[in-house]
């Protein structure tokens, strides 16, 4: 028997994807800044590979403050600006935009469900969801649960 690490089919092309499917992905997360911080960075994948957003992490977080909602939520013309100057980030106005608003929801939330965790986890029941896919081919577009 072996002990080679099944990876996914997305997780093969570059050794900064293989370590984020190793140690990450598919991992529950009931940390409120650690999912505030995946919101957002997800935020800036779309149009994007992910391999891009893996690869700009580090600099991401260093540019919006390691992603903390009570920094981010005070961000201003000046810093969007300071922002789109920075050429270690996503220099796209609408995304900078949509993380400082994902900022000002996350107060929102927390406010009425006492946490992120509480809400994001509360559409599975406080549970992960363990699919048993053997194929890619096998995975839906879109699942019921997708479409709230």
């Amino acid at each position: 028997m072996t002990n080679e690490i099944k990876r996914c089919d997305w997780a093969t092309k570059s050794q900064i994807e293989q370590d984020y499917h190793d140690r990450e992905w598919g991992i529950s997360v009931h940390d409120d800044y650690q999912l505030f911080k995946m919101l957002v960075l997800e935020g800036k994948q779309a149009g994007l590979s992910w391999s891009t957003i893996l690869a700009k992490r580090d600099t991401l977080c260093e540019a919006y403050d390691h992603f903390n909602p009570q920094t981010m939520v005070t961000y201003d013309d000046n810093k969007v600006a300071e922002l789109l100057q920075n050429n270690s980030v996503i220099k796209n106005k609408l995304k900078i935009k949509a993380a400082i608003n994902n900022a000002q929801a996350y107060f929102k939330i927390c406010e009425e469900l006492c946490s992120l965790d509480n809400y994001l986890w509360s559409f599975v029941n406080q549970k992960p969801i363990i699919n048993s896919w053997t194929s890619t081919d096998q995975v839906p577009r879109s699942i019921k649960l997708s479409n709230n």
